[in-house]
């Protein structure tokens, strides 16, 4: 298998998302996405982990309002610490995955990232091409940037993965999370929710009509926009419960699991 492919870990299989103060997730979990991850690292294929902020970012970003722009200096040391939290994480996810055998290198997104208005204006790439091309694995993760407009702004994961898929010409995006997909109404509300296991334009207004919020704070805009920024820059994705053993591996190596989304 070669080409690149980019996969997106949500902040709930990384840190315990319901959590008021920064807390990874479990030990295990940990250890088996990373060993899901090596393997597929062992087919020969290039690849780009981007992971979300989870409770190590989303709890403070929405608390000071960063997320909304800067408008007092009180944020502005907000806006510093929620930038060490979430590289304290990415340092975490980056020690289990080089101890599972995953050379996996934390790049700092909002280093060269500039926002305008909320929205990923431009981000400097060459060096993730060139981590890539001598075998690196690029560790990305969602964080607060300066926006031209606000001051700050938050850079999501879910912005960052089809952002560097586009731009590096990934065949495929995989994004896992805490749900087996898309459904027809929430799961987790309606027992009669069903999986939708392909979405393209000609359903995709029918599929935002079903998709509702996370249950945990989100200062990244939520399931319709993980959804619609896949969506919009054109690379086929596929959305999986990465809690479900085996999932993550069997995405990336194109099997049917999830929903699929293609532009």
């Amino acid at each position: 298998m070669k080409g690149l492919y980019v996969l997106k870990l949500g902040g709930s299989l990384v840190t315990d998302k319901s959590s008021a103060e920064p807390k990874l997730a479990p030990d295990a979990l940990l250890k088996r996405l990373s060993a899901e991850i090596r393997d597929f690292c062992a087919d020969g294929a290039s690849l780009i982990v981007v992971h979300g902020a989870g409770s190590y970012g989303h709890p403070l970003a929405k608390s000071s309002g960063i997320h909304e722009g800067i408008r007092t200096k009180d944020q502005l040391v907000a806006f510093a610490e929620t930038q060490k939290q979430v590289n304290e994480l990415a340092v975490n996810v980056a020690g289990y995955l080089i101890r599972a055998g995953v050379p996996a290198m934390p790049v700092q997104a909002s280093a060269s990232a500039v926002m305008n208005s909320g929205k990923l204006e431009k981000m400097d790439v060459d060096v993730i091409r060139d981590l890539l091309d001598i075998g690196m694995v690029p560790l990305l993760y969602g964080v607060p940037a300066y926006d031209r407009t606000n001051g700050c702004s938050i850079l999501s994961g879910d912005e960052i993965a089809p952002y560097l898929a586009r731009a590096l010409q990934a065949k495929l995006i995989v994004h896992a999370s805490d749900t087996d997909g898309i459904f027809t109404a929430d799961p987790r509300k309606d027992k009669s929710a069903t999986l939708i296991e392909l979405v393209t334009r000609d359903n995709l207004g029918e599929v935002r009509k079903s998709l509702s919020g996370s249950s945990h704070v989100d200062v990244s805009g939520g399931a319709e926009r993980k959804v619609m920024e896949l969506f919009n820059f054109g690379v086929e994705s596929c959305i999986v419960n990465g809690f479900t053993e085996g999932n993550i591996l069997r995405a990336l190596r194109g099997e049917r699991v999830g929903t699929r989304i293609v532009p």
